[in-house]
């Protein structure tokens, strides 16, 4: 019984540690990167039916080329962030562009994203994590964090008194 509280208590902290780093390094809307991984959260519903509004929303850099029709990107507009669908991807001026389309959205995108304003590809969206992290960044947020992290402590060395 002892190893198998001690495992839990391990993968706890790890899953905390984690949730913790995500929640300190995510911005709203703008994101982080780990590598070539960058987190974001889904603020609105041109997605909604592949990303609903608060999933953390995890794309990748890859080369401009391993980009394809019918993948989600991110890319940097007039300095926002989107994550569309790539409808058409063609070459302009010897650049590779792509016509872009929310999945709830009726029309597509009224600009062309040019190559340098592709951010990463969308590899992973977890639905909700966004907006825990989101709520987290708060002051309220953050005092039920740490709130809730020594409940979790206290609990943990009551269990461990208990079974000693």
């Amino acid at each position: 019984m002892k190893k198998f509280l001690h495992a839990c208590s391990s993968l706890y902290t790890v899953f905390m540690l984690g949730l913790l780093l995500l929640t300190l390094s995510i911005r709203m809307g703008g994101g982080n990167a780990l590598g070539p991984y960058q987190f974001r959260v889904v603020l609105t519903e041109s997605m909604q039916n592949t990303f609903p509004v608060g999933s953390l929303l995890i794309s990748k850099q890859v080369p401009i080329e391993e980009v394809k029709e019918d993948d989600v990107i991110s890319m940097s507009v007039g300095g926002t962030v989107l994550s569309h669908r790539v409808v058409h991807k063609f070459t302009q001026d010897n650049h590779t562009v792509f016509q872009t389309k929310g999945d709830s959205n009726q029309r597509k995108d009224p600009f062309i994203v040019k190559e340098q304003q592709v951010l990463g590809k969308a590899v992973l969206a977890i639905p909700w994590i966004g907006k825990i992290l989101l709520k987290l960044q708060t002051i309220n947020g953050k005092i039920a964090f740490g709130l809730f992290l020594i409940e979790i402590y206290l609990l943990k060395v009551f269990i461990q008194l208990i079974w000693s």
